[in-house]
């Protein structure tokens, strides 16, 4: 079992603001990125979405989470353990803390680590979030 660690952090607009500016400036430097989602919104012709419209925007739920995977607005996340716990080989002492840098997980997690090209894992790209047909 592993505890949070508190950390008096709170969480604020300001990291929604971080995410919206990241987002933004992700946005600014990859302007075939840009024209896939105003085509996507043209497309649908969405002027005011609702819930279920936004549902149907497909591409920009890719670029969001592309943005966080590459800037994640939460660091690093610590947890203690409450007691050993073994990982094949390796174990981890009760009362350790354990620290997650979730830029390095997001980066080489075996789901990303073995692309090339265009979707390598330090490379900025949506499409890596759709349906392979859908591309």
């Amino acid at each position: 079992m592993l505890n949070p660690i508190p950390l008096n952090i709170p969480f604020t607009p300001h990291g929604k603001a971080l995410a919206a500016r990241r987002q933004l400036l992700d946005l600014s430097v990859n302007p075939k990125v840009q024209q896939n989602l105003h085509d996507e919104v043209k497309v649908l012709n969405i002027n005011a979405c609702s819930a279920t419209e936004m549902d149907e925007l497909k591409y920009l739920d890719a670029v969001i989470k592309e943005t966080q995977r590459l800037n994640p607005v939460v660091a690093i996340s610590m947890r203690l353990s409450r007691n050993d716990i073994h990982i094949g080989d390796y174990t981890i002492p009760k009362n350790s803390l354990i620290f997650l840098r979730y830029s390095k997980v997001f980066k080489y997690d075996e789901r990303f680590g073995k692309m090339i090209g265009e979707m390598a894992p330090e490379k900025y790209c949506p499409y890596r979030w759709l349906d392979p047909v859908a591309k």
